[in-house]
């Protein structure tokens, strides 16, 4: 699995500093963190959201993303295409929302259509990239992370947004997740990795306590899987190495059903002005060869209760 051992940006990622606004392809299967100004921001913290659930009509909130500012953002790719600001932009169209739709991207070098699973929030985004041809590739996750000091460089806007974070005091995110799972086939059946589709719900708890230290931890209701999985208790830190700079959190996850054990690891990071915003990936795999998926991959997002 790509990108999920340890912190992110700690293990194999790549950093770029620069604008963001055309990304392209990504050559490699590893996360790529590019920092650099944004032209586009979130709307207020308080705006309203949107949940109901993905269908094949798409669906958005009268909030408008505020094109007027100038911000600082974190996007991560884990896999081999990219989705760019301007790519994001043209989707959503400014709007606070759920996106399953079709778009013209570059695929190593070349215009390819790629089915885009997207969900925008005021200071993150986050889904799936699945190009239309190819021999049953891995779709790629991607995550949009806004940060929010006007021009600030990044650590200076997520130092900030920590400091909410400890002021606030124990919260809980709630949002949405998306996945896909790889069957497990007799020897004759190529292994296909599914759609991606909106899997269930996540859950983390936040806590803060007397030293000022942040934990998180919680758990993901998995439609796919038939159960819960658990996000093992740890450490939020405030990231400040060059590249890699952001509020960030990382720890082991697992899910049990019957003889079968799922093991893997989850990564979260945090943002928005008063730190309202949590986006995330997680990856699954169990070695149990008589269970009917052998892996489990998602990206998810989250909105805190306070």
């Amino acid at each position: 699995s790509q990108g999920n051992t340890g912190s992110q940006g700690n293990t194999g990622s790549q950093g770029n500093t620069g604008n963001q606004g055309n990304t392209g392809n990504q050559g490699n299967t590893g996360d790529q963190a590019n920092t650099g100004d944004q032209d586009n921001t979130g709307k207020p913290d308080n705006a309203a959201d949107q949940n109901n659930d993905l269908s094949n009509t798409n669906s958005t909130d009268s909030s408008s993303i505020d094109k007027d500012r100038k911000s600082v953002a974190i996007h991560l790719n884990i896999g081999n295409l990219s989705l760019s600001e301007d790519d994001l932009n043209s989707i959503s169209n400014g709007k606070v929302g759920k996106y399953s739709v079709e778009k013209e991207l570059a695929v190593n070098g070349q215009l390819q259509k790629v089915d885009v699973t997207l969900e925008t929030k005021p200071y993150s985004a986050y889904g799936f990239l699945i190009a239309k041809e190819g021999n049953n590739t891995e779709p790629t996750r991607f995550k949009y992370i806004y940060a929010h000091k006007e021009g600030a460089p990044i650590k200076d806007a997520a130092a900030s947004v920590y400091e909410k974070m400890i002021e606030r005091g124990n919260a809980t995110y709630v949002g949405n997740v998306y996945a896909i799972v790889l069957k497990n086939v007799d020897e004759s059946t190529t292994k296909a990795w599914t759609t991606p589709e909106l899997d269930g719900e996540v859950k983390m708890n936040i806590t803060v306590d007397s030293n000022k230290t942040i934990m998180n931890g919680g758990k993901i209701t998995s439609k796919l899987l038939g159960g819960e999985i658990a996000l093992w208790n740890t450490k939020v830190t405030l990231n400040t190495k060059e590249n890699n700079e952001g509020i960030q959190s990382s720890d082991e996850a697992r899910y049990s059903s019957g003889r079968s054990t799922y093991q893997g690891k989850y990564e979260v990071e945090y943002t928005s002005t008063e730190a309202k915003e949590m986006v995330g990936h997680i990856n699954l795999k169990t070695y149990d060869r008589s269970a009917s998926i052998s892996e489990y991959k998602a990206v998810f997002g989250g909105t805190a209760n306070k």
